[in-house]
């Protein structure tokens, strides 16, 4: 959980990002991230 600024050219959709998934070999944290694997 956690805020992230990423910046991609394609690899996910639209709608999973609308649904809250991201790339993360193109996210930056932006404060205090947990992430679940």
């Amino acid at each position: 959980a956690g805020d992230v600024h990423m910046v991609h050219s394609g690899g996910i959709s639209d709608e999973d990002v609308e649904a809250g998934y991201i790339l993360a070999c193109c996210a930056n944290p932006i404060g205090t991230v947990e992430v679940e694997v």
